[in-house]
């Protein structure tokens, strides 16, 4: 899925920041259940979860994440 903004996933100033993925409440782990992408190219900024598995129908994910000042 594409979100509407464009998000920080690694480091911006001196912090880290990734985003976070829940499937129906459980925590889902980057690289092991979903990976990001920048639909724009390299560069572009985050904006694309892509999910390693199909979720149901009715299946609840919710994304936390942090957008540039």
């Amino acid at each position: 899925f594409t979100t509407v903004d464009k998000f920080i996933n690694g480091s911006y100033g001196n912090n880290v920041f990734k985003i976070s993925i829940k499937h129906n409440g459980r925590d889902l782990v980057e690289g092991i259940d979903y990976m990001v992408a920048e639909s724009g190219g390299v560069g572009t900024g985050y904006d694309t979860v892509i999910l390693n598995f199909a979720p149901k129908a009715r299946s609840v994910l919710v994304a936390d994440y942090v957008l540039r000042a």
